[in-house]
């Protein structure tokens, strides 16, 4: 017994529900969504499940999800070139609903392929490698330059 009226204990009981239950349920989504990352992560389930239950159990959208986990799991990494962040731009802005553009992986590929070239020539260089390796080089650089423009074009990147 609390030595408080029915009516007052009863309201005090409310008012602690009431102000408690918004916190509670902040703390148990919090805690649902880490366990379905850690589920992801650890290949307790798989990556389209993981999607499935965000979107179900956190009202997350899809973009939201894929960006969340992506995130989380570090799949993105640290960007390593100019489209592999500016992707990461793009879909942070799918998932807040806001105008994006895809970017389709193959120029990603074809980026990462020009920059590869461009760092063998310049070690070539610093090395004092052959003319002939160095003029192969520069061939290389050329054509992963013109594939690389093309398919910014294609893409309208």
């Amino acid at each position: 017994e609390t030595g408080l009226s029915s009516t007052i204990a009863e309201k005090l009981y409310k008012w602690i529900v009431k102000n408690e239950a918004p916190q509670r349920v902040e703390e148990t989504r919090a805690l649902t969504r880490a366990l379905i990352i850690k589920g992801v992560k650890k290949e307790v389930i798989d990556r389209n499940t993981g999607l499935e239950l965000l979107m179900r159990h956190q009202n997350y959208a899809q973009a939201e999800a894929a960006f969340v986990l992506d995130v989380e799991l570090g799949a993105l990494g640290s960007p390593e070139t100019p489209l592999e962040f500016r992707q990461l731009v793009e879909e942070y802005r799918a998932s807040q609903g806001l105008e994006f553009k895809e970017i389709p992986q193959e120029v990603i590929e074809a980026e990462k392929a020009l920059l590869s070239v461009q760092a063998q020539l310049t070690q070539a260089k610093s090395k004092g490698e052959e003319q002939e390796v160095i003029d192969q080089l520069e061939v290389e650089l050329a054509e992963a330059q013109v594939r690389f423009d093309m398919l910014k074009v294609e893409h309208e990147l």
